[in-house]
Formats: C-alpha cells, structure tokens, sequence
C-alpha cells in the first residue's frame, strides 16, 4: 500500500511529535535511572534516540524539499523504510552528531576524527553504532544468555549508570540542536532574500509561526535556552561582549527576555538529570 503524502502542517505535526516523544522518554529514562533500574532506562534512552533518528529523518527530508522549492516535504519510499527500521535511524543519530552542524558559539568545534578519515571508516562507525545501540536496547529489556558460559543475562544486572546518563544527554542535544538547525536552514538563508518566507522558514525557529513555550516538541529547547537565561544571568561580562547590532543576536536576546517573562509558566517541565 502506497505511503499517504503528507502536507506542510502534517509534516510539521509529525516532526513535533516525535521530538516531544524522544523527550518525554528521556525523562521516562531519568525515573527509571533514579530508581536504580538502570537496564531499563538505558533500553529507554536509545528508544528516544531512535525517536531523535525520526526527527532527523524528517529535518532531511525538508531540507532537500526546501532546496526543490516543494511547498510539501517529499517523504518517499525510501524515508517511511528507514522511519520503520532501527539502524537506520541510529545511523542518523551518529550522522548528526559527527557532522554537528549546529551550534550557540563563535566558531565551530572541532571536526570528529572519523570525517577526517576514509569514506569506508565513516560508514563503518556508523553502522556499528547503530547495530551496538539496538543490541543494548534489547539487552535493557529481555533476558538473554551469554554464550560462553550458559549464564541468564538480565537487564537488572546492568549497572553502567554513566552510559545511560550519556545517551539521556544526546538526546537533549538532538532536541535543541534540530530546532537551531530548522532556523539556520531556513529563516537565515530566506531572510536576506527580499522574497516572502516559505512555510519552512515561517514554523522554524525563530518564524513568525514558530511555536514555542509551552507547545509539544520544543521541551528540549525550552530546557537548553532556560539554562542559557541561568548561565547569561549569571555571567554580566560575557553579556556585555555579544555584538549588539546582529540581527541573530538581536533576536537571540529577545528570545532571551521572552523566556525571562514566561519561566513561571514553564519552569516545572521536568529535565534531564545532568550530575
């Protein structure tokens, strides 16, 4: 049966979904961790990986429309294959995270050693990351048995509380990172143009029908710029050093003030335990 096309809002109903569901199953992963069932929350953490892969699925898929003019994504075959399959969608994680594109900084960090090698190791990491994260997450949730010696495997026995806190990690990057990087793709590259903005760069990030506080899948970001008012708040002089006339500080700054004003209405959504 032929895949249903999806308009614009659709699309952009589905992209905020799945990043809402990626978060709220870190913090899912975040109780299971505190309670000490660290197998369990490790299982739950790649499951919001593999939610993060979907999203960025779908931030891919819009680029490359965006980029043909299409007033709708295009979701071919080829994406619904990958949107159903685990390891695809852990090889867009890894993907994501060695390209890291998107960032709040001056300058861009440092490549990862892999895009500095060969084609071939690049896609090997990628396929053994992917293959590693399915295998942990079943082992987070069924009994197993080791092969060597006979012995149960369960996911009680896991005890690496480190790793779990890691990939929670991740997946908070993902949530802001994916929205930083609708707002770079889209709003900066459309608003120079002197033409109207497309849908995309209207419900990006920083659109003037973006949404934001308070609204499904923008939790992650909601965290990430609530620490950013914490640390700015706290640091007068970096403040005092932001250039003051660029339009993407400018609006940053605004962004800024408007969570400043909106905190109490917010400030009980749960995050990430990041000790």
């Amino acid at each position: 049966m032929a895949n249903r096309k999806l308009k614009f809002l659709e699309v952009e109903a589905l992209y905020d979904e799945t990043l809402s569901n990626a978060f709220y199953l870190t913090q899912d992963a975040n109780l299971l961790l505190e309670d000490g069932s660290v197998g369990r929350a490790h299982a739950l953490a790649v499951l919001a990986l593999e939610e993060c892969g979907k999203a960025i699925l779908i931030q891919n898929a819009k680029i490359a429309s965006h980029a043909r003019n299409l007033t709708d994504p295009e979701l071919d075959d080829t994406f619904w294959r990958e949107w159903r399959t685990h390891q695809p969608k852990l090889r867009a994680v890894r993907e994501f995270l060695l390209k890291n594109k998107y960032w709040f900084d001056f300058q861009p960090p440092e490549p990862d050693e892999l895009l500095l090698g060969s084609v071939d190791d690049y896609l090997a990491d990628l396929d053994r990351f992917a293959k590693e994260g399915d295998t942990s997450k079943q082992r987070g949730l069924y009994v197993g048995i080791d092969k060597a010696t006979g012995r149960p495997e369960s996911p009680l026995d896991e005890t690496n509380r480190a790793e779990v806190v890691e990939l929670l990690r991740t997946a908070q990057q993902i949530g802001w990172q994916i929205r930083l990087g609708d707002h770079i793709e889209f709003v900066t590259t459309e608003r120079d143009s002197g033409k109207p903005l497309s849908l995309y760069a209207q419900y990006a990030d920083g659109g003037p029908l973006a949404r934001s506080l308070g609204e499904r899948g923008w939790e992650a970001q909601q965290v990430e710029l609530l620490m950013m008012v914490s640390a700015f708040d706290q640091n007068d002089e970096f403040t005092k050093e932001i250039s003051n006339d660029d339009p993407e500080v400018i609006a940053g700054m605004d962004r800024l003030a408007e969570l400043r004003a909106a905190e109490h209405e917010i400030v009980d959504l749960p995050s990430v335990d990041r000790d």
